[in-house]
């Protein structure tokens, strides 16, 4: 495999390479051997070959083996560096791709990965950039940071089984961008129910915490988002103060 990609990295990197229907499939698995080296050039590889059609299902292995493998880091990086190709030219439905960042905000590993600012940078330019999925982004971004929800879909964004809060299980700098979202796309927010925890939660000495930027966004966020709520025209004087 080193020496397919030392005759051909020319090629991989113009794109000038006729490529094998079976070799994205050779490639996935080889991202899975427990020597180094093979792991390494397979993923260098599948970064030069993945097409739009094929993303998905590379992105799921490489999600899946960022959770069950000790080094997730070059797991990770070869998902975002593959994902923001091309100013995400790679991706055909932006609503998955923000589930998936989800998926990597929640995993144990990504707290401390490296790549958490890039998760975190990625969440904020997919919002701003693709207006369509914006009150998806804070549906996603709302359940990460109040935690564990009562439907299949909030448990797999959020992977709390313990009920804590996404202050204790999400990195800083995702909560950040986190934070941001909500505060910046108030409008969006639609789960009334909810909405007390969530201000509750982002104003809470619990932020405290928390790098001193980080708490700052989330009480900004909580401003911002209780102001944007007394605002609304189906909110009561009533309801505002019992807030």
């Amino acid at each position: 495999m080193e020496e397919y990609a030392a005759r051909n990295s020319t090629l991989l990197e113009k794109g000038e390479l006729v490529l094998y229907p079976e070799l994205h499939e050779k490639m996935l698995e080889s991202i899975e051997e427990h020597d180094t080296t093979i792991r390494k050039v397979a993923l260098s590889i599948l970064d030069k070959i993945v097409t739009r059609e094929s993303f998905p299902k590379v992105a799921e292995t490489l999600i899946h083996m960022s959770r069950n493998h000790g080094n997730s880091d070059e797991y990770i990086r070869t998902f975002l560096s593959m994902a923001e190709l091309n100013e995400y030219s790679m991706i055909e439905d932006f609503g998955w791709y923000l589930l998936s960042l989800a998926d990597l905000a929640k995993s144990p590993n990504s707290k401390y990965s490296a790549h958490a600012q890039t998760v975190a940078d990625q969440f904020v330019d997919i919002t701003g950039r693709v207006e369509a999925v914006r009150g998806y982004a804070v549906s996603v971004a709302h359940i990460l940071i109040i935690g564990g929800g009562d439907s299949d879909a909030e448990a797999s964004a959020t992977g709390n089984a313990e009920g804590q809060s996404g202050l204790a299980t999400v990195a800083p700098c995702i909560l950040q961008s986190l934070s941001w979202i909500i505060g910046e796309h108030h409008k969006y927010f639609e789960e009334s129910k909810s909405f007390v925890d969530l201000v509750e939660l982002l104003v809470s000495p619990a932020i405290n915490s928390l790098p001193p930027s980080t708490s700052v966004a989330l009480l900004w966020a909580g401003i911002k988002l209780f102001c944007g709520y007394s605002e609304r025209e189906d909110v009561t004087e009533e309801q505002v103060r019992t807030t």
